[in-house]
């Protein structure tokens, strides 16, 4: 999460979340609690708690990290990707059935549609479904667009065909082949764009952590040629005093 920290006169640190709320303050420290809310469709908001026990959503405010790119793709992305799926399962059903019900079933009969009629179009992707027992009653397949030639004639299923080439998704600017491969291309263009940040952002990474180590960190190299400095120091200190004592002893002797 987006954190900046401060040390103060006393050496203590100080951490704030987005430059504002503290997460830990002296002795104190705030966590970060999920909760389920109404508001968020009873999806789970992210509530800053000071250690007073007072609350604060800071959802909104989640805008990098692991825990932002989640909330993104939950209350961004996938809203606009779903949103796209309910209006091509809206006008695949609709259209499919206002053709279907022109055209005569084996049976003779006319009217029915193919598709459960969706309610909206909120909601249409994940209730797009055959009408109930078409399944199990083929003869109810519109293949005719004459009761004379209900039984024989292809008519009506060339028209239902031809439905796949003709602009009838995305507001009547794409067919429903091309509505799709518009859709799943979004996902890869989020896909590559977001692979692309998290390379760069790794490299960056890389090289402030090589920053961070070149200042504060230590070469095994340097410090073995310092060690061994300091013990030839060493040697040459001892040898000097060992030299002293016997110019001493010798002249205590004359």
């Amino acid at each position: 999460i987006d954190i900046t920290t401060f040390e103060g006169d006393d050496a203590q640190v100080t951490v704030l979340f987005n430059g504002a709320q503290p997460l830990v303050e002296n002795h104190v420290s705030a966590k970060l609690e999920a909760t389920l809310d109404p508001n968020y469709g009873n999806l789970r908001r992210v509530d800053l708690v000071h250690d007073s026990g007072v609350r604060h959503d800071i959802t909104q405010e989640m805008e990098s990290g692991t825990i932002g790119g989640i909330i993104e793709l939950r209350d961004e992305t996938l809203p606009t990707l779903l949103e796209q799926l309910d209006n091509f399962a809206f006008d695949l059903a609709t259209n499919f059935n206002a053709a279907h019900t022109t055209g005569f079933g084996l049976d003779g009969v006319s009217g029915r549609d193919f598709f459960e009629t969706p309610t909206g179009v909120a909601g249409a992707a994940a209730s797009l479904s055959l009408i109930a027992d078409l399944d199990n009653n083929t003869d109810w397949i519109a293949a005719s667009t004459s009761v004379v030639e209900a039984i024989g004639g292809n008519d009506n299923l060339a028209v239902l065909l031809a439905l796949e080439d003709q602009a009838l998704a995305g507001s009547n600017t794409r067919t429903f082949r091309e509505e799709i491969a518009n859709a799943m291309s979004s996902v890869g263009r989020l896909v590559q764009a977001n692979n692309v940040v998290a390379t760069e952002s790794a490299s960056e990474l890389q090289q402030l952590n090589a920053i961070r180590d070149s200042a504060t960190g230590g070469s095994i190299d340097e410090e073995m040629l310092d060690l061994t400095r300091y013990q030839r120091g060493y040697q040459a200190g001892a040898k000097i005093i060992e030299t002293t004592e016997m110019m001493y002893d010798v002249i205590l002797s004359l």
